[in-house]
């Protein structure tokens, strides 16, 4: 329709009256494009409105419905606004074996009859009334901009009242994630399983030639005897040399199996590997007296922790001490005994500020249990670790059991991170 027509009259169906703003909500002017309009509620429309009100979706809406054309019908004597009008055509047909579309239709067709002067159509949004009522009667459709929300049944009222209740406790309850990371890994980028694929790198000593080395060395010194010794001086200057060949036959064995323990030592850390984990907490409200357990089965021989905020925690194996020549002074093995082994574990005074983390163990597991006041919102605590196997031939692959709890954290998380170590 392109320009206004003077009159119309309308029969909307059923779902126009529940599925858009009440009936003197509407304009029916500007919907119909007309002047003036009728709009005419036939029998049919209002048996399906009395039978709505047992529908759990649309009851509410039907008896809104109702409610609004009683008081039309009975206080405005069916006037709405602005040239609108409000009729019932009560004419009953008794059209059992029909749908509810073709009994519509049909008291349409039945009020033209008598009404042969009027322009009427049915306003309808569905396709199959639309088609039902071809080269019988005309439709308009309904401004499909105001059509309202479907309505929701009662549970689902429930359901998204009990959701909206989660997210708001979800907002008062921080969440945290255990996060396992090489060290030259960014902390998003943790897989499941663990893969452990690098171990320390050490260098032992070559037994033979530190002793020739030695040997070497030591036999550049000349062997002075104590009557040279004419004042202080040059008794402090011979306090570097050998009294006899019998201490450095002494020495040179000691050195001997120092080597031994010394690349023993080197053999554990060969067994070693760097991780850090993470305890992140993922959402914007801080985490309150974390404690964090750990379970490691006992295929490690030591598990280290290394933060200038941590407390004790176990340690890898004392490093041997290299046998000490007394006249000999600190000439021998000067370089080695310069060499820090322990500068990747130290394990630092205790900060009570910090976190904590404790160690204990059984006969078949290694218990880590990691103490924290608080991890602030979306932040991650750190955490530096090498762990050393007992043997490679041993590991494989393992599950680390973990809880993590919180003081308002209404339950402790619980779970496994398989670990899995690469062929060397």
């Amino acid at each position: 329709m392109n320009s206004k027509k003077e009159q119309l009259t309308v029969f909307p169906d059923t779902n126009v009256l529940l599925h858009y703003p009440l009936v003197d909500q509407i304009d029916w002017l500007k919907w119909c494009n007309c002047k003036s309009i009728k709009i005419i509620l036939c029998l049919k429309v209002i048996n399906e409105l009395d039978c709505k009100k047992n529908d759990p979706n649309l009851r509410e809406r039907a008896k809104k419905v109702i409610k609004k054309i009683k008081k039309i019908i009975d206080s405005n004597n069916g006037h709405i606004k602005d040239e609108t009008l409000l009729e019932i055509y009560n004419k009953d047909l008794n059209h059992t074996d029909i749908s509810v579309d073709e009994a519509i239709v049909q008291q349409a067709l039945d009020y033209q009859s008598t009404h042969h002067d009027e322009n009427l159509y049915i306003m309808t949004e569905d396709l199959g009334m639309q088609l039902r009522c071809r080269q019988r009667i005309q439709t308009i459709e309904p401004d499909k901009g105001k059509r309202l929300q479907s309505p929701q049944s009662k549970l689902h009222k429930e359901n998204i009242n009990l959701k909206n209740q989660i997210a708001k406790l979800q907002n008062q309850i921080p969440v945290l994630d255990l996060i396992f990371t090489h060290t030259d890994e960014d902390i998003e980028s943790h897989d499941i399983p663990f893969r452990i694929n690098e171990f320390r790198t050490v260098k032992f000593l070559d037994r033979s030639f530190v002793l020739q080395e030695e040997i070497d060395r030591c036999g550049k010194i000349p062997i002075h005897t104590l009557t040279l010794a004419a004042n202080n001086s040059i008794k402090k200057e011979l306090s570097h040399y050998f009294k006899d060949t019998t201490e450095f036959q002494k020495y040179i064995s000691e050195l001997s199996k120092w080597i031994e323990k010394y690349n023993r030592f080197m053999e554990e850390l060969s067994r070693s590997f760097d991780f850090n984990l993470h305890i992140k907490n993922t959402v914007g409200v801080p985490a309150e007296n974390v404690v964090v357990f750990l379970k490691f089965p006992k295929i490690f021989q030591f598990i280290v922790c290394e933060n200038e905020h941590y407390g004790k925690s176990p340690k890898i194996p004392d490093k041997p001490e290299p046998p000490k020549l007394e006249l000999a002074g600190t000439m021998g093995l000067d370089s080695l005994r310069k060499v820090n082994l322990y500068s990747n574990f130290v394990i630092p005074t205790p900060n009570i500020h910090g976190p904590w983390v404790e160690f204990r163990e059984d006969n078949d597991n290694i218990f880590m249990e990691i103490t924290i006041k608080k991890i602030k919102h979306y932040l991650a605590e750190p955490f530096e670790c090498t762990a050393g196997l007992l043997s490679f031939e041993h590991a494989r692959t393992f599950d680390l059991e973990y809880i993590v709890m919180a003081d308002n954290m209404p339950q402790k998380i619980e779970g496994k991170i398989p670990f899995i170590f690469g062929q060397r």
